[in-house]
């Protein structure tokens, strides 16, 4: 308590200070916006404690307001803040939606549709464009009728390569309209783990003349890989110079393997949940600490 008192003391010394000293201005404008001096000092300087109305009474707000008030505060200014003013060289592509055509359907070819929105273009290598696939018989992809396990974020549609389970697909070539030094993906269902031929998947970040920057191998029954699994990859070069992106899924024998590409991140390296939830939770536990601390007092 006598802490407490002590800072209510000097809180009211420092605010009877600032009202009583002068107030110099070359604009002979009063900084506390009441008067204007000719001379340049201000008439204010004559105030006294008396002047001050309830002066007594003014006291530091209390450590839980206080907290609250900061809390509430940042919460509102980067839900503000991301929805004014998103992150212009990120994107990402989950093909729920594709623009120009709203909710796809299976089967459809996708080229340059995200190439206004999110600088990217997608082409098979050696001719031809991948195409949606939706979750759910037919088979287009993947066994069991191309159905990921759930709660992994993926969604009814992923991007394929032509359809057709016959062989090793054609890699996809991603490329992009200005170069980026991130990115990242997920790749559906690497399985193939308990046979004499697992599925084997190359993702290559390239330079402008297609020289290999960087690449990321993955096999069947490597962690987070497996039948029906979505599994991350990522680049983060820390220089912009990713001008396009190959994905290569091999299987020995040229045994029937189908892509499965999905929640691509054009510039970002971490394939994970909105940064604002990460941020919500932190400030709702800031909040959670300042409303036990008014309530205890």
């Amino acid at each position: 308590m006598r802490a407490k008192k002590v800072v209510r003391i000097r809180f009211r010394a420092r605010l009877l200070q600032r009202l009583t000293r002068p107030h110099y201005s070359p604009s002979g404008i009063c900084e506390l916006g009441k008067c204007r001096s000719v001379v340049g000092v201000c008439s204010h300087v004559s105030m006294s404690r008396a002047a001050v109305p309830s002066l007594s009474r003014i006291t530091q707000p209390a450590t839980g307001d206080l907290l609250m008030k900061t809390a509430s505060t940042l919460f509102a200014s980067t839900i503000l803040a991301l929805a004014v003013c998103p992150n212009a060289d990120a994107a990402l592509i989950n093909f729920e939606t594709i623009p120009g055509v709203g909710t796809p359907t299976e089967g459809l070819s996708i080229n340059t549709q995200f190439l206004a929105s999110a600088g990217v273009s997608f082409s098979l290598e050696g001719g031809g464009f991948p195409v949606i696939a939706q979750v759910g018989a037919p088979q287009t992809a993947f066994f069991p009728d191309d159905t990921p396990l759930p709660g992994q974020g993926t969604g009814q549609f992923f991007l394929t390569d032509d359809g057709v389970v016959v062989g090793n697909p054609l890699p996809l070539i991603i490329s992009y309209a200005a170069p980026v030094s991130q990115a990242s993906g997920v790749i559906l269902d690497i399985d193939g783990e308990f046979s004499s031929a697992p599925e084997i998947y190359t993702i290559e970040a390239r330079d402008v003349s297609d020289s290999v920057l960087s690449s990321v191998v993955i096999s069947a029954g490597d962690p987070g890989a497996g039948d029906q699994l979505a599994t991350p990859w990522s680049f983060d070069l820390g220089a912009a110079d990713i001008f396009s992106i190959r994905i290569v899924a091999f299987r020995a024998g040229n045994n029937n393997v189908g892509l499965a590409f999905d929640n691509f991140n054009t510039n970002s390296a971490i394939p994970e949940p909105s940064t604002l939830w990460l941020f919500s939770a932190g400030v709702l536990m800031l909040f959670g600490h300042a409303l036990r601390r008014r309530l205890t007092k």
